[in-house]
Parts: C-alpha cells; structure tokens; sequence
C-alpha cells in the first residue's frame, strides 16, 4: 500500500504551471544528498492530476511513496512552499482544536486528508495557546520548512536533512520568482 502527499492548486492552469516548474527545478533529493540508493526515494517523480495514487485531482501535484523515510522532511517542504505560492484556501476541521476553523488557510492533503499549512500571518490574532498549538502542528516558514522540524534538539541526522531541505528551498524559491518574471511577461 502506498500514500500520496499533494498540494491542491487554486486552478488547473496554476497545477500546470506548478508541475512543469517542478520537473525542470527541482532537484530529488537523492541527488541533494548523493544517496546511491536513489531507486526509492519519492521525489524522483513530481505528479499531477490522475498520476497521484491517492487523493487524486485535476489541480493536485504531489509525490506518491511507500515510506516517507528522510525524504519526508523534504516532500512537506516542496508542498507546503507550492502550497503559499499556488494552493487553494479552505476552511479546515483541523484547526478547530485552535478555535479558529473558520479561518481560509493553503493546505496540502496527506491522500485526501488536509493537513494546514500556517505562516505567521496566519496566526495573527490567535490566542497564545492556539498559536502554541500551531506552531508545533502546522507553522512554516517562508521556505516552507515546518517549525517543528526545525527544532534544535533534533539529532545530527535530522539537523542534516533539514540543512540540505533548507538550502533546495532557498535555491526553489528564487527560481520560482524568475520562473514566474518570465510566465508574466
């Protein structure tokens, strides 16, 4: 049995232009980490539409895989930024533990499961709690990178995949700003 993780866009024009930047940009990360056993690392394949196992539809790309393993770190990553940049907003059951499931957040699905994807300005005006609960849960950074993977009790092994995200993430994101400088031209 396998899973997806996805990132639903806003139109199928935007999952499009998403997609076709992704193959051309993004690096797998095997490739980050000069990992030799690249045959099972997920992210060798960036998906849209019908090609996603689980969850599937015509605005969603994603990765389909067997076991997150190191790569999961980075797969959240790519989706929670592609998520900020191009995903559709929706109301979400999960964040009513915050009080605050009325709010319109970008989210990724786990199959068909959204899963929040918060930056600070999300959270302005939460409670404290809430945005406690949040930020363990949920938060990113501009780059996308969950909070609590960030955290510095992490092991060494944890620090380097985070290390080697990050620096991809950055690398992404200024290709994305040129990417979309000439899309609007």
């Amino acid at each position: 049995m396998g899973y997806s993780l996805s990132v639903p866009c806003r139109s199928v024009q935007a999952a499009k232009q998403l997609h076709s930047f992704l193959e051309i940009s993004m690096r797998p990360y095997s490739v980050l980490t000069g990992d030799l056993d690249h045959l099972y690392d997920p992210t060798q394949y960036i998906n849209i539409g019908r090609g996603l196992s689980y969850g599937s539809g015509a605005s969603k790309v994603g990765f389909n895989f067997s076991s997150q393993g190191p790569y999961g770190i980075y797969m959240h990553a790519v989706l929670s930024w592609a998520a900020l940049r191009v995903g559709r907003k929706r109301a979400l059951n999960a964040l009513a533990v915050t009080g605050y499931a009325h709010q319109m957040v970008p989210y990724i699905t786990y199959d068909n499961e959204p899963i929040p994807v918060l930056t600070v300005q999300h959270l302005d005006g939460w409670s404290d709690e809430a945005k406690d609960y949040a930020r363990l849960k949920w938060q990113v950074d501009h780059f996308g990178m969950r909070l609590s993977d960030c955290s510095p009790l992490g092991s060494p092994r944890n620090q380097c995949h985070h290390d080697v995200t990050r620096g991809e993430m950055r690398r992404l994101d200024h290709l994305w700003n040129v990417f979309m400088d000439r899309e609007t031209r």
